[in-house]
């Protein structure tokens, strides 16, 4: 940090009186009485793109954090091996979606913030289809089956990925190139990223999105695919509080297959493998309650499957 701090003076980008490591390349820092957010990239293409799209969506300042030019004018600054960008700071609390409200409000938020964005003609950005994203997440998932073996739980792992290749086949049928024409039509944008950590609520309680960083042109029902996986858990899977939550959500059919997908839970076990490595011990205790939070959700996947069909 102080490496970053006498970088930054040196070059005349930005005097630091104060700095605070967030995560991994992510800093807070005060420069004078005015705080901001201070990112790595090491594409800084993807740090130019959020300069344009927030020059030209109109309603940016009311829903996210933008990316800010340097003193010295710069859209970043290099240093050899990354480039860092400046942001505004929004201070406030996370959502947590386990209280109600929490998940009321972001649900909200992220309708209005997909009407405020559409329109907006600059950058392209466009990515694969959700489905392919699944798709490679199996395969890293499916790697992992050594590992399930080893830990006595082969079982798991082969339920995980029956449940995986059944909705995910039918989540692919679905009509993508057609939905995705359309949302490039009508010049949709989704933030690519709809986390608890990324809604920050405001001292005045407004409600504020942070790290465009998957920001794209696409189907808005992408976010609410990963929005209504991420809240599962926190209703205890239940069919009636999802659906009135999401009654008014695009593309339903699209939505509901998209969301029986298990991608979350193979994120979360590839996270795990990361985090803990060889450490199989810890590893072994945690699967006891992945384990359990899975026969929920495949109770779950079996009873919408059965009404669906």
């Amino acid at each position: 940090m102080n490496r970053l701090i006498s970088f930054m003076h040196e070059h005349g980008a930005l005097g630091i009186d104060d700095i605070k490591a967030m995560k991994l390349h992510v800093f807070k820092i005060r420069c004078g009485n005015q705080f901001f957010a201070l990112k790595a990239y090491s594409n800084p293409a993807k740090l130019e793109q959020q300069h344009l799209f927030f020059k030209e969506w109109e309603a940016s300042s009311s829903y996210g954090a933008a990316p800010i030019a340097f003193p010295n004018g710069l859209r970043y600054v290099e240093d050899g091996k990354d480039h860092w960008g400046l942001f505004e700071w929004i201070d406030g609390e996370a959502l947590n979606f386990r209280y109600k409200r929490d998940r009321q409000e972001a649900l909200k938020f992220l309708y209005a913030f997909h009407t405020s964005c559409r329109g907006t003609t600059k950058p392209i950005i466009q990515r694969s289809p959700l489905y392919i994203k699944f798709e490679r997440r199996a395969e890293v998932f499916n790697d992992t089956r050594p590992l399930f073996r080893n830990l006595g739980r082969e079982h798991l792992y082969e339920d995980i990925a029956e449940v995986c290749d059944i909705t995910l086949r039918a989540f692919r049928n679905e009509n993508w190139k057609g939905i995705h024409e359309k949302a490039h039509t009508e010049k949709s944008w989704i933030h690519g990223d709809v986390a608890h950590h990324n809604f920050i609520r405001t001292d005045t309680g407004e409600i504020k999105l942070i790290d465009f960083d998957l920001l794209q042109m696409g189907p808005e029902v992408y976010e609410f695919i990963q929005l209504g996986q991420r809240y599962l858990h926190h209703i205890d899977h239940s069919w009636s509080k999802l659906t009135s939550l999401f009654r008014d959500v695009p593309n339903k059919k699209q939505w509901l297959k998209g969301l029986l997908v298990p991608s979350d839970f193979m994120r979360e076990w590839i996270h795990l493998t990361r985090r803990f490595k060889d450490d199989y011990r810890r590893m072994d205790a945690e699967l006891v309650e992945y384990e359990q939070m899975w026969q929920e959700r495949k109770r779950f996947v079996e009873k919408v499957l059965d009404m669906l069909s």
